[in-house]
């Protein structure tokens, strides 16, 4: 009976620690306030989906046959591609005034597409619809259709989707936007 009785009373006490644990009195922090989407911008885990997302919308406009994408974050736009009204030097204005997310495309088109001007015109016009309307948050689309310049684009989406943060890389987005919208 002694046994039974010590048995119950070790299952109640083994229940009791496992219910109550371990009480940790260390001071925990405080969690810091959610900043709004606009302050944050995109993660770089999020502007590698838009970027997959939108390839995937520009090889559906008709004569692409391939599209690689950059997308550029809120903060780094207004941080780093700013127009310098006293000095008039445009190294590309990547967001409007309010903020937002410029997108980067380097489609690689039919040759009976890109010898067209006309043609061409149209298809760069539809995939910068197509992705205009599938994220309203973004502010500027900037299209290439030019083999070299897709090469950078090429090769910064790779760095991207390998996971390296963007601003690794800003002074080389710079550079294409400058290639795309040369200054005039």
């Amino acid at each position: 009976m002694q046994k039974k009785l010590t048995f119950i009373y070790l299952i109640i006490f083994i229940a009791f620690f496992m219910l109550t644990g371990c009480q940790n009195k260390a001071e925990k922090r405080p969690i810091p306030p959610n900043k709004s989407e606009e302050q944050v911008g995109l993660t770089d885990s999020e502007s590698r989906v838009l970027s997959s997302r939108i390839s995937n919308l520009a090889i559906q406009v008709e004569g692409v046959n391939r599209a690689s994408v950059v997308v550029v974050r809120t903060e780094l736009s207004a941080m780093d591609f700013v127009q310098n009204k006293k000095t008039n030097d445009t190294l590309g204005k990547l967001t409007t005034s309010g903020g937002g997310i410029t997108v980067i495309v380097g489609a690689s088109v039919n040759a009976n597409i890109r010898e067209n001007p006309e043609t061409l015109s149209k298809t760069i016009t539809n995939i910068k619809e197509k992705t205009k309307l599938d994220d309203v948050e973004i502010s500027q689309i900037l299209v290439t259709t030019d083999p070299a310049i897709i090469g950078k684009i090429d090769a910064l989406a790779v760095r991207m989707m390998e996971g390296e943060p963007i601003t690794q890389y800003k002074e080389e987005i710079k550079e294409i936007i400058k290639e795309i919208n040369p200054q005039k």
